[in-house]
C-alpha cells in the first residue's frame, strides 16, 4: 500500500507536467504562421522594391539618352550657326568712319555680343554636362601655373580698366609647375577673375595671389575682391549647379562656379570660398604639383 502511492503521485506529476506543453502548442502554431506571413510580406515588400529600382534606373537612362541627343543638337545645330555669325562679322572688319555709319557699328556691336555671350553659354552646358556624366576631359601636362595666372590677369585688364577697377597680382617666386590642362586651369582662372571684376564696384581692387604650401604638394590660387561680399547662407550655395543668389540672379547662367570646382576636382585639387557681407570675397583653388617636386 506504501509503495503504490508515491508511484500514484510521480505518475499524477509527470502527467501535469507533460500536460503544460501541449496547452501551448496552439500559440506556436499561431506565432508559426504570423512569421510565415511576415515573411511573405517582407518577401514581397523586397520584390517590391527591387521593381521601383529597375523602373528608376531605366528613368533615367532614359534621361541620360534625352540629355545626350539634346547636347547633340546644341553642339551642332545652334554653335555653327553661331560660328558662321561671328565669321561673317569677322568679314566684315572695321567699317569706314563717319556720323552716318555710327548707328551700323553699334549693331554690330550688339550682335557680336549677342552671339559671344550665346556661345559662352552653350560651352558652359556642354561642359555642366561633361561633369555630370564624368567625362570631362582633361588633357594634362607639365604648366608654369604663374604664367597661365599673368597672362590671365593681362587679358582682364581693358575690363577692369572700364571700371576703375586695380587688379593686383601676388605671384611668389620660384613656383614649381603643375601637372594640368592648361586650357582647363585658364577657363577657371578666367571665371574666377571675371567674377571678382563683376561683382567689384567702380574704383574697387581685385587681388589675384599664387603660391606654394607648406608642405609642397600644391600651389594655391585666390581670388579676392572688394565687392558686397555673400551671405553665409548662400555661401554655402555658391559651387552648385545653376544655383545664384538672388539679388545677382539675372547676371549668368549660375554654372560658372560649378564648373570651376568639376575642373578643379578633375585635377585632383580642391576649391574654397570666404566671404563676409561687407567685406568682399575670396574664391580659392588648389591643385598638386609634380610629383617630383614633393620632397
Amino acid at each position: 500500500m506504501k509503495s503504490t502511492n508515491p508511484s500514484a503521485k510521480g505518475q499524477a506529476t509527470s502527467t501535469g507536467a507533460d500536460a503544460e506543453p501541449a496547452l501551448a502548442e496552439p500559440d506556436s502554431r499561431d506565432e508559426l504562421r504570423e512569421a510565415n506571413e511576415a515573411l511573405v510580406l517582407a518577401g514581397l515588400r523586397e520584390q517590391e522594391l527591387a521593381e521601383r529600382a529597375t523602373r528608376l534606373f531605366e528613368e533615367a537612362q532614359r534621361a541620360t539618352r534625352a540629355r545626350e541627343e539634346i547636347l547633340a543638337i546644341v553642339s551642332h545645330d545652334l554653335r555653327n550657326p553661331l560660328g558662321v555669325i561671328l565669321t561673317s562679322l569677322d568679314m566684315l572688319g572695321p567699317l569706314p568712319e563717319g556720323e552716318g555709319l555710327q548707328p551700323v557699328r553699334e549693331t554690330l556691336a550688339r550682335i557680336r555680343r549677342s552671339a559671344e555671350r550665346m556661345n559662352r553659354l552653350i560651352g558652359d552646358l556642354l561642359d555642366a554636362a561633361s561633369a555630370d556624366a564624368g567625362g570631362l576631359t582633361i588633357d594634362a601636362r607639365p604648366t608654369p601655373i604663374a604664367t597661365l595666372v599673368t597672362d590671365t590677369i593681362d587679358s582682364h585688364e581693358p575690363i577692369a580698366a572700364a571700371k576703375s577697377i586695380r587688379i593686383v597680382g601676388e605671384v611668389a617666386p620660384g613656383l614649381p609647375d603643375v601637372m594640368v590642362d592648361p586650357m582647363r586651369i585658364h577657363q577657371v582662372l578666367a571665371n574666377l577673375l571675371g567674377n571678382a571684376l563683376k561683382f567689384t564696384p567702380h574704383g574697387g581692387v581685385v587681388t589675384v595671389s599664387l603660391a606654394e604650401s607648406a608642405d609642397r604638394h600644391e600651389v594655391r590660387c585666390v581670388v579676392k575682391d572688394t565687392g558686397a561680399g555673400i551671405s553665409r547662407e548662400e555661401l554655402s550655395h555658391v559651387f552648385e549647379r545653376f544655383w545664384q543668389a538672388p539679388r545677382h540672379a539675372k547676371l549668368g547662367s549660375g554654372l560658372g562656379l560649378y564648373i570651376v570646382r568639376a575642373i578643379v576636382e578633375a585635377h585632383g585639387g580642391k576649391v574654397f570660398a570666404e566671404s563676409e557681407p561687407g567685406s568682399g570675397s575670396a574664391f580659392a583653388f588648389t591643385v598638386p604639383v609634380i610629383a617630383a617636386r614633393r620632397v
